[in-house]
């Protein structure tokens, strides 16, 4: 596990196990994982399992919270991400507490329409990905 000198700065808590990237939970924390404080968030409650409802407000009042960057990926950033169809460029168009909202361009479309997702995680091998995809392992 790398060290806190060795995380980003960023808005949100970073952490890192077996490579992989991400702003962690208080229930992580709580269990003991070495992390590096937001300069704007503290480490968030995990999403409720159990009820929809709840899971929904939670959403809306604490992950959802925009911020300034996500592990240091902003507005505009281009980022290499997986995602069900392989591996693309993708264009960071918002952040929040939870993660960064990326475009990613649909080859073979004369249309011009693209792939919207929320990418949480980055990999040993520096592309990024959400909390529903596979894990790439490098």
């Amino acid at each position: 596990m790398k060290t806190t000198t060795e995380l980003p700065a960023s808005s949100v808590p970073a952490a890192c196990t077996d490579g992989h990237l991400f702003s962690p939970t208080a229930d992580l924390v709580a269990a003991g994982l070495d992390f590096r404080p937001g300069d704007q968030f503290q480490p968030m409650a995990p999403a409720p399992l159990s009820d929809l409802r709840a899971k929904a407000e939670w959403w809306r009042t604490v992950a959802n919270l925009s911020a300034p960057d996500f592990l240091g990926l902003t507005p505009g950033s281009t980022i290499t991400v997986h995602h069900g169809g392989g591996v693309s460029a993708a264009e960071v168009i918002s952040t929040s507490r939870a993660g960064a909202r990326v475009q990613v361009a649909l080859p073979e479309d004369v249309e011009g329409l693209h792939l919207e997702l929320t990418v949480t995680r980055r990999s040993p091998s520096g592309s990024w990905y959400g909390p529903y995809g596979p894990t790439p392992q490098a």
